[in-house]
């Protein structure tokens, strides 16, 4: 019970929760998510976009949900909604929400970049066209909620697993949307016209699924990973590739676990300027039913590894790596989802530029789904199909 003058109290009972022994909020403490509009056809929440300090020094954040049963067919919409921050709104400031005709539309992920998003998503076609899947969506939205450009792409039959935008060139990874063989990188222009593909490379007995990809801002360069699975399910490891930016691959790296048979990355972001953060899912198994985190770091010069982690919930639980952010120090935020039974909680670590677990806090949840951290304030933000969780920073 939380007594005059205490910020928190849980008795103590869990070192991980943010509440220090002095009953006072410590670095990343789990704050009160975000109160968002829920129309009744909302399904989970996908990914969002921060938009910090755009209007009158105030930041705030767009969100992408899949909205069920909204064509005249029951297919699925995607709804584009702007909140405030730090609080969020109910409702929104505006919204978007569009679907594809005959087909579905799902928002997948999202970047901003001064008071202007970039969201990629999936057409849905799978229903109409059986074994099609679908196929890539871009659009471009402004902080005003103002459509400046939107694009389908039925030729890129892409189910998109990251994308980075720093306000000029996109790029974005993704594995191919009906689940047959094929994964790409793809490199965009600001405008939405696509430059060039990559594909990933494909051997006798394994092939690459890529899960997260990065820009580095001065240089164009992109970083892209993956797992190198391995036909027979009897491993996957991590696979790591730096592109030019006019699509030639200047490296590629492949690294097993040191622990364990299978290593999934989960995402990739560019630390410090000069390394790669990776956060990972390592398990024996290959459904990763006893799992424990893996995150290491990577020279973006040649890929060469310069520490790999592990970290392991107390209490056994399993944990699932989700997306990560870049710590302004040269380390790393890592979102993740733990999980026993039928029971799901949220964890988010910042850790520093030597592998160090500066803090790491647990509250109810599931899954990460998008991590971002940015201000004012500055906080680190958790997505989950049901929420948006922040953790205070520092």
């Amino acid at each position: 019970m939380v007594q005059p003058g205490e910020a928190c109290d849980d008795g103590n009972a869990d070192g991980d929760d943010g509440c220090l022994p002095t009953c006072e909020l410590g670095m990343g403490a789990p704050l009160d998510p975000l109160v968002l509009p829920k129309p009744a056809q909302a399904d989970d929440l996908r990914c969002m976009a921060p938009l910090p300090g755009w209007f009158l020094d105030a930041s705030a954040m767009i969100v992408g949900r899949a909205l069920t049963d909204f064509g005249p067919e029951g297919q699925t919409a995607s709804q584009l909604f702007e909140v405030s921050l730090p609080g969020g709104d109910d409702p929104a400031f505006w919204d978007i929400t569009e679907w594809a005709g005959e087909h579905g539309r799902a928002p997948l992920q999202a970047q901003g970049v001064q008071g202007h998003v970039v969201v990629a998503g999936m057409i849905d076609t799978e229903t109409q066209e059986p074994g099609s899947g679908g196929h890539l969506w871009l659009t471009s939205v402004g902080g005003d909620g103002s459509t400046e450009w939107s694009l389908e792409f039925p030729e890129l039959p892409i189910a998109v697993t990251d994308m980075h935008w720093t306000g000029g060139d996109i790029a974005l990874v993704g594995n191919h949307a009906a689940g047959e063989a094929g994964a790409w990188v793809l490199r965009f222009d600001g405008a939405g016209a696509l430059m060039w593909q990559h594909d990933a490379p494909v051997g006798v007995g394994w092939s690459v699924r890529y899960r997260g990809v990065a820009i580095e801002d001065n240089s164009g360069m992109i970083y892209a990973v993956g797992e190198r699975h391995a036909d027979d399910a009897s491993s996957d490891q991590v696979f790591l590739e730096a592109l030019t930016p006019a699509g030639l691959v200047l490296w590629e790296a492949t690294l097993p676990s040191p622990t364990h048979a299978h290593a999934l990355p989960s995402d990739v972001t560019v630390t410090g300027q000069t390394a790669l953060a990776v956060a990972m899912t390592q398990s024996d198994g290959d459904v990763p039913e006893d799992s424990v985190l893996g995150y290491a770091k990577f020279a973006a010069a040649d890929g060469a590894q310069q520490w790999w982690m592990e970290w392991a919930p107390p209490d056994g639980w399993a944990i699932h790596a989700g997306p990560v952010d870049a710590e302004p120090f040269g380390g790393m935020f890592i979102g993740a989802g733990e999980h026993e039974g039928d029971e799901a909680r949220t964890r988010v670590f910042r850790i520093d530029e030597d592998g160090a677990v500066l803090w790491t806090t647990k509250r109810p949840g599931g899954d990460v789904r998008d991590l971002l951290f940015f201000g004012p304030p500055e906080r680190v933000y958790a997505l989950t199909k049901d929420a948006i969780l922040p953790f205070a920073s520092w």
